[in-house]
């Protein structure tokens, strides 16, 4: 454990009084970040599945479509400042940002019809994700207790899976592979996300009573970005998270962006690459909420984290296996397959994170991951891009990088320091105003709005 972290949970752990509350309203703020994020990460990758159509309209060279998808890579280094003024402004400001940015990105495009007014809006849909991003888990941590924390995360993170495989899909259905129509494709888009945003500016920052004494001492904390980060940064269990989340997250990231590239050389048209696409949606919403439960339940994270990428590897040799022309439904198995166990660590490699490095603010934690994650994800497609002829060859290389990525889990092992302080806080029960229920008294928080 490293003594810095140690020494900043000290000095905040006699803070406050041991009350605490969870409110109904937080399903609702929930709902609401969920809608802001998807749309975002639609507007993100819709047109990963269709660059040759894209292209066409625009008149240009295909690199500056997926340079339009990049940079979202691209403007990661904004996940420090942002974890900043999260940290400093609370959630309900992140939202707005998030909201805001993925409007007015959204009709840049519309009316700057244009490839530069594409890389414009993609890059103000890119600041705004940046805001969205680091917000998930500082809004699980700020609203939801302990025991809801971590699907409380996964509901989040698999609203950018529905966002991407509903944009992967949306796009070729507009356009039916004619460049004239992508002008339509872009006003859904747009007008989708002003109605999917509208409702972000209700969101709170934070609730009267904090849900959790891990929740209590967060606030307490004082950020101070250069301490934090030292102390990120001297914690060995960390760097090991960090790298074997970031390398789990560009494998499949650039699969993502290239998947044009992978399946139509042997053919797949651009509807066929959107239903693969697609198919992430349902079973990496499938395996973030399966796995999130199992953890909840059982606290077992390190070894989630070693099987689930072991099989997502496996089912990236399958589909390399699979890679032939008329196969269409083996290679949409394969492709379920590695999203399910792919994507199903990711919010929890945010929550882990954010326990082994508490009291440093989850903004500042899940920022320093962002960044890590997207730079090597901009390193590998763009490696994938310029460096792999055979593109049936993808998924092979993503296959070897998976066993970099269980080299990394494997030798992590840290304490989840959130929990282990929720689960010993003796708050006295006087402090409390339970209802009546079930497990009310085991829990040690309420239901009161």
């Amino acid at each position: 454990m490293s003594a810095e972290l140690e020494n900043l949970l000290q000095e905040n752990f006699s803070f406050g009084a041991h009350n605490h509350k969870v409110y109904r309203r937080r399903w609702f703020m929930l709902a609401v970040f969920w809608f802001v994020l998807a749309q975002n990460s639609s507007q993100w990758i819709c047109l990963s599945p269709m660059v040759d159509t894209v292209a066409k309209f625009y008149k240009c060279d295909p690199f500056w479509v997926y340079s339009s998808i990049l940079v979202f890579d691209l403007v990661s280094p904004l996940s420090f400042l942002t974890g900043l003024v999260v940290s400093r402004y609370g959630c309900k400001t992140a939202i707005a940002v998030a909201a805001l940015g993925t409007g007015i990105g959204g009709w840049i495009k519309v009316v700057w019809l244009g490839v530069e007014g594409q890389v414009v809006g993609q890059l103000v849909m890119a600041i705004a994700h940046m805001f969205g991003a680091v917000a998930v888990p500082v809004f699980s941590a700020v609203w939801f207790p302990t025991s809801e924390r971590a699907i409380s995360t996964s509901i989040l993170f698999f609203a950018t899976i529905i966002g991407g495989g509903c944009g992967f899909l949306l796009g070729p259905t507009v356009t039916r592979n004619q460049p004239s129509r992508l002008p339509l494709f872009l006003y859904l888009q747009a007008m989708i996300g002003t109605v999917a945003c509208l409702p972000a500016f209700l969101v709170q920052s934070k609730p009267p009573v904090p849900p959790s004494r891990s929740a209590e001492i967060s606030e307490a904390h004082e950020a101070d970005f250069p301490r934090d980060l030292r102390a990120m940064a001297n914690n060995k269990e960390f760097l090991f998270l960090v790298m074997g989340f970031s390398m789990g997250f560009s494998i499949l990231n650039t699969v993502a962006i290239t998947a044009n590239d992978v399946f139509t050389v042997y053919g797949y048209t651009n509807m066929e690459v959107g239903v693969i696409g697609c198919s992430t949606v349902f079973a990496g919403m499938l395996g973030c909420v399966a796995l999130s439960i199992f953890v909840d339940k059982t606290d077992y994270y390190k070894g989630s984290l070693v099987v689930t990428n072991c099989l997502a590897g496996l089912s990236m040799f399958a589909l390399y296996l699979n890679m032939r022309p008329n196969n269409f439904w083996s290679l949409a198995v394969c492709v379920t397959c590695a999203s399910f166990f792919g994507l199903s660590p990711f919010p929890l490699a945010y929550e882990v994170g954010c326990e082994i490095v508490f009291p440093v603010h989850e903004a500042i934690t899940s920022g320093v991951m962002t960044v890590v994650a997207q730079w090597l994800s901009i390193c590998m497609t763009a490696a994938e891009y310029y460096g792999v002829a055979d593109k049936a060859q993808v998924p092979l290389f993503a296959a070897f990088l998976y066993i970099l990525a269980v080299f990394f889990f494997c030798f992590f092992n840290a304490e989840l320091r959130r929990r282990r302080i929720d689960k010993t806080d003796v708050t006295p029960a006087v402090e409390f105003e339970c209802k009546p229920g079930p497990d009310t008294t085991s829990r040690g928080y309420n239901t009161l709005d």
